[in-house]
């Protein structure tokens, strides 16, 4: 009987190939679930890329990451930054970063800081 139901379900004249023979329901389900995997990947990716650069500035379980992300949005946008910076200037660290754009936000141009703390 079972052989039967897969027979019936592979035939191309009984079931064509053009036409899905889930419901609706079942194919908005499904995209849904595509979308939270696509959406915990990309987070997942995220996570990994943070740490590669940061190392322990970043947790190291990703259910910390993501509550750093979403809940703890202040010390996120540190991160964000300082994990920008980091990519720009590889050979600088977390105390230049600090005092390079916590002194006065935004009214030194980043470059012209590390050029004068390097000359130092």
């Amino acid at each position: 009987m079972e052989i039967k139901r897969y027979l019936y379900f592979s035939n191309p004249e009984k079931n064509p190939f053009d036409v899905d023979p889930r419901s609706k329901r079942q194919i908005e389900e499904y995209w849904k679930k595509t979308v939270v995997r696509q959406k915990l990947l990309s987070a997942k990716k995220q996570h990994q890329a943070y740490r590669e650069v940061l190392g322990n500035e970043v947790p190291k379980d990703f259910a910390k990451f993501q509550e750093l992300k979403y809940i703890k949005s202040e010390k996120w946008e540190y991160t964000k930054g300082l994990k920008k910076y980091i990519e720009k200037y590889p050979i600088s660290d977390k105390r230049f970063y600090e005092r390079a754009f916590f002194l006065q936000e935004g009214r030194h141009d980043p470059a012209q800081i590390m050029t004068k703390i390097q000359l130092r």
